[in-house]
């Protein structure tokens, strides 16, 4: 166990700092240890200091970056953390209703509403465990708007190997016009390992996402994604330099829809690279920054015509590619470091990757570790 955490150490970077911010400058790898990464990997939470944690956003989120957020990591004692966020947008909620939204009209289900997260981990020398769940929930009587969400998270070290799971036990929403949308069971496993400094990954994840009208189902999809791949860091004078892999293949069945082509099927297979650093500059200016592309692999079948912005690749039209258009994504972050605050910030942002004073810190977060 001493071993597995003087190498994770690596993996963490320096300084160990815990926002959105850092993780959208480092392209967001699954390597990062970070408050952002417990939502993802609840074992993560044995590998955080006491702290608390702010996030910049607007009130009323519509994607998972651009929520006002907040995350507290407690250790009881030696062998037990607790973690407590308020206002974050779970990865298996956004990404189910965004979905249904690109297909049935933009905005029609909205987002979690004051949403709250609970983790709980036990470490020891040879196996860690963390627990967690998160709750939403909207009433309006009168005009017969609800929303709800609830799931449980868990996660497990034992020596280099670790298993994290995500379940969502409930994912409604009841809109204008008698529409509902219902996502329950989304599941979204991994199993990781790490060998000296290259951490390998496999993760699967299911996903169905069904829409209603006045009680008829008109809409059902179910979405697989399964993701094989490994990063390798190396810390050197305080400067981390990583790169990672990944091969990435997502399918989406039809089973309910009102077009002619219902029961096809849109896949894709990509492989994208990332490279990124994490450089001290001095004792309390860090530069980070990441470029990602996909490599090699990239293709893409479409049978139905799934809308823009309702899974990667698609466009709203019926595709046969086996190559795509330009995907480089670049980004740029700086954090600051007085004593035990921290201040991390955005340079750019995926679809504007011009350093300007339109992008100049749109992410930011101050993090206090006690």
């Amino acid at each position: 166990m001493l071993k597995l955490t003087l190498v994770l150490l690596i993996f963490y970077t320096i300084p160990a700092l815990a926002t959105k911010a850092r993780i959208q400058s480092l392209g967001n790898s699954f390597h990062l240890i970070d408050t952002q990464s417990v939502f993802k990997k609840p074992i993560d939470l044995i590998y955080l200091n006491p702290l608390v944690s702010f996030e910049s956003g607007v009130t009323n989120a519509t994607t998972l970056i651009d929520g006002a957020e907040g995350f507290v990591s407690y250790s009881l004692n030696d062998k037990t953390q607790l973690g407590f966020a308020l206002g974050h947008q779970d990865e298996a909620i956004v990404t189910s209703r965004t979905f249904m939204n690109a297909i049935v009209g933009a905005a029609t289900y909205e987002m979690s509403q004051n949403p709250v997260h609970f983790f709980y981990a036990i470490k020891d020398s040879l196996t860690s465990y963390s627990l967690g769940g998160f709750y939403s929930n909207k009433e309006d009587k009168l005009n017969g708007l609800t929303e709800s969400s609830a799931g449980a998270s868990f996660g497990l070290e034992l020596g280099n190997w670790q298993f994290n799971t995500i379940y969502t036990l409930v994912n409604s929403v009841e809109a204008a016009a008698g529409k509902k949308f219902d996502g329950k069971g989304y599941s979204n496993s991994s199993v990781s390992y790490l060998l000296d400094e290259t951490l390998f990954r496999f993760s699967y994840l299911i996903s169905d996402a069904k829409s209603y009208t006045n009680a008829v189902e008109n809409e059902f999809h179910r979405i697989e994604s399964v993701t094989l791949g490994l990063v390798d860091s190396n810390l050197k004078e305080d400067n981390t330099f990583f790169w990672s892999a990944e091969i990435i293949s997502t399918a989406v069945k039809c089973k309910v829809n009102t077009t002619a082509y219902c029961n096809e099927v849109f896949t894709s297979t990509s492989l994208p690279f990332l490279l990124g650093i994490e450089a001290r500059a001095n004792d309390w200016i860090t530069l980070r920054s990441s470029i990602k592309q996909i490599f090699l692999v990239s293709v893409i079948k479409d049978e139905l015509g799934y809308p823009t912005g309702s899974t990667a690749g698609a466009t709203g039209a019926r595709q046969d590619v086996t190559s795509t258009e330009n995907s480089t994504v670049m980004t740029l972050g700086m954090g600051l470091n007085f004593n035990k605050v921290s201040i991390d910030g955005t340079f750019t942002t995926n679809t504007t990757q011009v350093f300007n004073f339109n992008t100049f810190l749109s992410q930011v977060g101050v993090t206090y570790q006690f």
